[in-house]
Formats: C-alpha cells, structure tokens, sequence
C-alpha cells in the first residue's frame, strides 16, 4: 500500500509539475476543502481495491468504484474532472490540497 500511495503521489507530482504555474482565472467547481476529502476517500478506495482479491476477478468494475466515490461526495463526474483541470493549471493549490492528501494518508497509516 506504502509502494502504491508513493507512485500516487509520484504522478499527481508529476502532473503538478508539467502544469502551468500561471494562475487561472475564476475558482474551481469543488473547494479545497472538498478536494481533499475526495481525494483521500479515492486513494483509500484505491488502496482497498489493491488489497481486495475482487480485483482479481473480470466482475470487479474500477469505474464503479470511482463512481461510488464521487457519490458519496455528491460530485459529478463532471465536476471532478474540471476541478483536477483547473487545481492542476494552479499548481500552488494543487500543491498544498496534496500536501494534506499525503499527510492524512501518512496519519492512517500510521494507525495501522
């Protein structure tokens, strides 16, 4: 789980980094707040997803999983998905909602 919440981190790092750095106007459809909430419930579900011998079998549906995600959070796909677009073009707050992404993470795991 440590190895796969790394290459996580790794990657929204990445794409943090490729973004622009100029700010974009107007604000994001889901706040900070929110992204972060939703963000660790996607992780969570990824990691249990990982560890699930459902995962195994052609009947497990990742999108499914997602989905479930956003709906227990009352977001769209929609929304999700423009939020990332416009949280990853203003890479300071990306920055700082993964920051407390990988912080509560850190925290949980280390209640394990």
């Amino acid at each position: 789980m440590k190895h796969k919440i790394l290459i996580l981190i790794a990657f929204f790092s990445a794409s943090i980094a490729m973004s622009s750095c100029k700010p974009d106007v107007g604000k994001p459809e889901l706040s900070k707040d929110k992204m972060v909430r939703l963000l660790i419930d996607v992780h969570l579900a990824q990691a249990y997803a990982s560890r699930s011998s459902m995962t195994n079998t052609s009947e497990f549906d990742h999108n499914q999983l997602y989905r479930s995600v956003l709906d227990k959070h009352g977001v769209t796909e929609a929304q999700f998905d423009s939020s990332v677009a416009w949280y990853a073009r203003n890479a300071n707050d990306y920055k700082a909602i993964y920051n407390i992404v990988k912080d509560s993470l850190k925290r949980r795991q280390l209640k394990l």
